[in-house]
């Protein structure tokens, strides 16, 4: 699977930029080549956990089932949709990249055009959960 390799945490990340990039590429090519003659539309499906704070009271649970559900969804929705990463994904990735020595974060930047690409490249959402989470914040070792 992604992320398996000597880089640690790296491959993921790079494995979600090319399954993005390759559905923008064809979206993009449908559109130019097909949608003319056929009038299909095209989308995406996504999978994610629904995630829920485990204190409603408690704002750091707050806070971390709506980085939870970045992580999960939003790294896939938010590019196709508005163009980039979630902020708050590129922000916790760039730090830990930043505190394990790395030289940039794990997350690989997008271009410009990489992001007008990207961009409203679905016609719909799919969308596939079929559990909740109750989240509070975990702190990983800077390693992992």
């Amino acid at each position: 699977p992604p992320g398996i390799g000597t880089k640690p945490g790296f491959f993921i990340y790079q494995a979600i930029y090319n399954v993005l990039m390759a559905h923008a590429r064809v979206y993009r090519m449908y559109q130019q080549e097909f949608l003319s003659e056929q009038g299909g539309k095209v989308g995406i499906t996504l999978n994610t956990n629904w995630f829920e704070p485990k204190d409603d009271n408690n704002q750091e649970d707050i806070n971390a089932a709506e980085l939870s559900q970045q992580f999960r969804l939003g790294i896939w929705g938010s590019p196709i949709f508005n163009g980039d990463f979630p902020q708050s994904v590129k922000d916790r990735i760039g730090a830990r990249s930043a505190a394990q020595g790395l030289p940039q974060s794990r997350l690989p930047e997008l271009t410009e055009q990489e992001k007008e690409d990207l961009k409203g490249s679905a016609d719909f959402l799919g969308f596939n959960f079929y559990t909740s989470d109750l989240v509070s914040p975990l702190d990983f070792p800077v390693e992992d």
